[in-house]
């Protein structure tokens, strides 16, 4: 058993999440076609300055930042439940409740100086308007397939993108480099475990597999 605080080593990560279709985020409008399920629309300060993309996923949100990665999940199938709650019905105190969980993936050691830029921009886009305060309005927030890390290593980038239903991401190890420097560290996890060459992340809400 792989202890939470633990630094595991991977050169290329499957993330088994299903995406839903319809985004739930806070706009007022969105124009264009997105026919990718994953996709991670851009921090025009809609966010915290921390957050530089964010990608909807099913049950969930993940947030890239310069060297890390936060996860934050809820309980959907209660969301979805109390969506459709017959006319009258009252729910009890219980049932309205919905339970969240984050936690957080930290690539360990890498360079302050890491470029992250975003690449195949869809057409599709999202105004935000929240609360009353002008500043965290933003306008046009694309859509990307994409999120590139160059040199997050030492001759090591990273890439993000979405593959069907789930979550990819590729260490891109250059020639001379050493893949050894690529270390992740995971908090926020209630268990970590090696399975048949895959890693399952439990928290309370859910159990993820790499």
């Amino acid at each position: 058993m792989i202890s939470k605080n633990t630094s595991l080593v991977f050169l290329s990560l499957f993330l088994f999440l299903s995406a839903s279709a319809q985004r739930n985020k806070p706009v007022a409008e969105t124009a264009g076609a997105n026919s990718s399920l994953i996709k991670f629309t851009e921090n025009k300060g809609q966010w915290e300055n921390n957050v530089l993309y964010r990608a909807q996923l099913d049950g969930g949100v993940l947030f890239l930042e310069k060297n890390c990665f936060t996860y934050s999940f809820y309980e959907k199938e209660k969301v979805r439940r109390n969506h459709v709650v017959p006319p009258g019905t009252t729910l009890s105190k219980e049932e309205m409740q919905i339970r969240e969980h984050a936690f957080r993936i930290t690539l360990k050691n890498s360079l302050p100086g890491v470029r992250v830029s975003s690449q195949k921009k869809s057409s599709n886009y999202s105004n935000y308007f929240i609360g009353n305060n002008p500043a965290r309005w933003a306008s046009k927030a694309y859509d990307y397939s994409m999120v590139y890390y160059k040199n997050l290593y030492d001759g090591i980038d990273l890439e993000v993108n979405g593959k069907d239903n789930s979550l990819k991401y590729n260490f891109i190890v250059l020639p001379g480099a050493d893949a050894k420097q690529i270390c992740m560290q995971y908090y926020g996890v209630s268990n970590l475990k090696l399975e048949n060459g895959s890693l399952h992340i439990t928290t309370p809400l859910t159990t993820i597999i790499e």
